[in-house]
Parts: structure tokens; sequence; C-alpha cells
């Protein structure tokens, strides 16, 4: 997982995080016990599919955000 923050036309952030970090069965157990809808069994499927989609087609732009003045938010997996 890559996140990028630009600032006024340069890149002022850029932080990579290895994808097992945070799609794993302990993000997912935590998830589930926070005030939300979502079981356990719900968190897991979805991180599974997120990892079987990244191994078959490559990186996924997860968020891109551009702001009116100038600024940028991308988040890619």
């Amino acid at each position: 997982m890559r996140i990028k923050v630009k600032e006024n036309s340069r890149w002022s952030f850029r932080l990579a995080i290895p994808t097992f970090l945070f799609l794993n069965r302990f993000t997912a157990f935590m998830i589930s016990r926070g005030d939300n809808n979502i079981t356990y069994k719900q968190a897991w499927t979805l991180f599974r599919a997120i990892k079987t989609f990244r191994r078959r087609n490559g990186k996924w732009k997860l968020v891109e955000v551009h702001s009116a003045n100038g600024d940028e938010v991308e988040i890619t997996i």
C-alpha cells in the first residue's frame, strides 16, 4: 500500500506500507470488535478478495482526491 500526499504541485509526503500489515486476520478481528455492523467473517472475506484482486491485476488505485487549492491524496494497493 502506498500513500502519497501532494501539496502545491510537489510531493510532500510518501509512505509505503506492506499490504499484509493492514489486510490480515488481526485487523479483521479489530474491525469486527468496533461499533459497526461488520462481522469478522465479512471483514476477512473482503480482505481476501482485495488480496486476490491485487495478485491478478497488479496495482489498484483505491483513493484519489483532488482539492480546490491543488492538494492531492492517492492511496494505491
